[in-house]
């Protein structure tokens, strides 16, 4: 009986059953949607689409935008590459999201690199020359300097 209690006692806060209740439609809906990308052969789809954000991330990073933007536009870009290539090519939808998930994951790491090369050659100019630089810049010279 004890061990019971212990396992019903978080149930008495009402986060903790709003939360059960999101953990149980989350977990239904995802199924249904996993199950149906299955049957449709579209398994690659979440990790085509999931590492393609990569260079949308780093581009709104880089030019100090909202990165939830940014992912979004990669992720837009990316189906539609997918679909252009699997309508205007004899290459197979799987095939098709394999060439852009490896295509753009290496696109955002060659982003990733050049803007890490960026920022420690424009984290020597002093403070006084942000509000004259470019975006980019700007965005170096910031996420470079310490917050403490």
């Amino acid at each position: 009986m004890d061990s019971l209690n212990l396992l019903l006692e978080p149930l008495q806060y009402s986060f903790m059953q709003r939360s059960l209740i999101v953990a149980i439609a989350v977990g239904a809906i995802g199924a249904i949607v996993g199950s149906y990308l299955i049957v449709q052969r579209l398994a690659l789809l979440g990790d085509a689409i999931s590492h393609s954000v990569l260079p949308g991330l780093a581009i709104a990073f880089w030019l100090g935008g909202n990165i939830f933007i940014g992912a979004f536009a990669a992720c837009v870009v990316a189906t539609t590459c997918i679909t252009l290539i699997h309508l205007y090519s004899p290459i197979k939808e799987d095939t098709a999201m394999g060439i852009v998930f490896s295509a753009f994951f290496a696109l955002g790491i060659t982003l990733i690199t050049v803007i890490q090369k960026i920022t420690k050659s424009t984290s020597i100019t002093s403070y006084s020359a942000t509000s004259s630089a470019s975006p980019p810049a700007m965005c170096a010279i910031r996420c470079s300097s310490p917050s403490w």
